[in-house]
């Protein structure tokens, strides 16, 4: 449909005996359509990213559902293979392929994430509250910024149990312990 809007011509594809596609319409039609498919051809290219074998199926989803968000979303077309070698391929232009490379890392840094609950000895008072967040949560904004984890915390006065909770991955919470 984009390629008959964007060249006006009619476009008919054959897949039997072998690909072919068939442009009717004015000549100049016909070799606009073929300009664009030379065009889509050309700029079109493939990453082979290293992917382990059980992160194959977290990025496919249930029934298939993320990895058709993943081309639906970038327009790239996305495979794996497990031999020689388990990768992703990725089909598309570079920027198609930088989007589906992306969300893909972040299904797998999803699976990473974690929480982890840092109790708080002797912070009884808001002097000592007041430290642990900065002033204006600074401490809190700069451990975020730093190390990339999100920090929720629980330091209420009535609250004997004065903790931070570290939302993140393993290597995020460890450098911001």
């Amino acid at each position: 449909k984009e390629l008959a809007s964007r060249s006006g011509a009619s476009i008919r594809f054959q897949n039997e005996p072998s690909p072919t596609m068939y442009a009717r319409g004015t000549p100049d039609k016909r070799q606009a359509a073929n300009d664009i498919v030379q065009y889509w051809i050309n700029s079109s290219g493939m990453d082979r990213v290293p992917m382990p074998l059980e992160m194959h199926g977290r990025i496919i989803g249930t029934g298939g559902s993320k990895i058709k968000e993943i081309e639906m979303v970038t327009r790239a077309h996305v495979l794996f293979e497990r031999e020689p070698e388990p990768v992703m391929v990725v089909r598309g232009n570079e920027t198609e392929r930088a989007a589906a490379i992306a969300m893909a890392n972040a299904i797998i840094l999803a699976v990473d994430m974690g929480e982890e609950k840092v109790l708080l000895m002797d912070v009884n008072d808001r002097t000592h509250v007041r430290a642990v967040l900065g002033v204006k949560g600074a401490f809190v904004k700069a451990l975020e910024d730093t190390t990339g984890i999100k920090v929720r915390y629980n330091l209420k006065d009535e609250d004997s149990n004065k903790f931070l909770i570290l939302v993140g991955t393993n290597e995020q919470r460890l450098k911001a312990k």
